[in-house]
C-alpha cells in the first residue's frame, strides 16, 4: 500500500509508572524501559514516561494530564492489596465512578486462596468500574484493568508480577502480554508503512513504523 496516498495517524502513548519506591530511587523502573520497548512493534510511539508516588491526588493529576494528551496510557504499580495501591481508585477518581465488587472476580480471587484464608484487604483486587473491563493474571492475585474514557483514550493498568523489590521489566507483562498487547493490535487498526533501520555507534537495530488507519470499537 502507498502510504502517501492515506493520511496516517501515530497513535500515542504514556506509560505512567505509579509507586513511591520509584520516585524515591529504592528501585529502578525496568518495566517502563521493558514497556518502551514493546510498544513500537504494535505501532505506537511511546511519547512520555511519568513517575508518580502513591498520592491519590497526584496519580489522578497524572492521570488526567496522560489521557487529554495520549491516545493510550499503560500504567504500572498500584494494583496490590494494601492502602497505598491506589491505581484502581484513581482512576475511579478521574472517570467519576466507584469501584464494585464484580462477583465473578471475587470467585476468582478466593479460589487463588482456596486452603489458606484469604486478608480481606485482597477484595479490592476484585473490584471493577462501568467502564473496566478486567484483564486476566494467571500467575497473580490482581487482574490488570482495561478502561476506556469518555475522551477516547484507553487506559491499561498492568503490574509487576513479583512485587515491587523483585520486578523486572521481562516479567512486569510476561503474565499478559498475550491478553493486552494481541489486544492492542486487534483494538487499534494497524498496518506497516515503513521499516528503517536505525544505526548507532554500538549497535545497529530495525525500527519498525506502524501506523493506525482506522478505529476498530470492540
Amino acid at each position: 500500500m502507498d502510504a502517501s496516498a492515506n493520511p496516517v495517524h501515530l497513535w500515542k502513548a504514556e506509560v505512567l509508572s505509579i509507586g513511591t519506591e520509584i520516585i524515591m530511587g529504592v528501585i529502578v523502573d525496568t518495566n517502563s524501559a521493558w514497556l518502551a520497548q514493546r510498544l513500537p512493534s504494535l505501532g505506537i510511539a511511546n511519547y512520555w514516561v511519568t513517575a508518580v508516588g502513591d498520592n491519590l491526588d497526584r496519580i489522578v493529576e497524572a492521570l488526567d494530564r496522560a489521557v487529554k494528551r495520549s491516545d493510550i496510557v499503560i500504567t504500572t504499580g498500584g494494583l496490590g492489596p494494601t492502602d497505598d495501591d491506589l491505581t484502581r481508585e484513581a482512576i475511579a477518581a478521574l472517570l467519576g465512578e466507584s469501584p464494585e465488587v464484580a462477583p465473578n472476580l471475587e470467585a476468582d480471587l478466593r479460589r487463588r486462596f482456596e486452603g489458606r484464608p484469604m486478608p480481606e484487604r485482597n477484595i479490592k483486587q476484585a473490584t471493577l468500574i462501568p467502564s473496566a473491563q478486567a484483564i486476566p493474571n494467571s500467575r497473580g492475585t490482581a487482574p490488570g484493568w482495561w478502561t476506556e474514557t469518555p475522551g477516547g483514550a484507553v487506559i491499561i493498568s498492568t503490574f509487576a508480577l513479583d512485587g515491587p523489590q523483585k520486578c523486572s521489566g521481562l516479567d512486569v507483562m510476561r503474565y499478559d502480554e498475550q491478553s493486552i498487547l494481541a489486544e492492542l493490535g486487534a483494538e487499534f487498526q494497524l498496518q506497516e508503512v515503513r521499516r528503517e533501520t536505525h544505526i548507532t555507534p554500538w549497535q545497529s537495530e530495525q525500527r519498525f513504523t506502524y501506523f493506525r488507519f482506522e478505529w476498530q470499537s470492540t
